[in-house]
């Protein structure tokens, strides 16, 4: 996305989701990668991304774990 930065807050529907939940422009702490992140009491839901949570085995435990209720920890 074009003049995004990160810690920059967005509503779903700006942003081309679905719903109107609020969603933050977020870095993976492990590769940097920026994507939007839902929020969640304030802070983003997830800090990894999802091609870095399935390379480490803990957090892909807790990716196999929660599939049931289709979101990733």
């Amino acid at each position: 996305m074009n003049n995004v930065t990160v810690g920059e807050i967005k509503r779903g529907q700006e942003i081309g989701k679905e719903n109107g939940s609020k969603y933050i422009w977020s870095t993976c702490i492990d590769c940097g990668k920026e994507r939007w992140v839902k929020l969640s009491k304030g802070k983003p839901m997830w800090l990894r991304c999802k091609e870095c949570a399935t390379k480490n085995p803990e957090w892909k435990a807790k990716i196999i774990q929660t599939k049931k209720q289709n979101h990733i920890k």
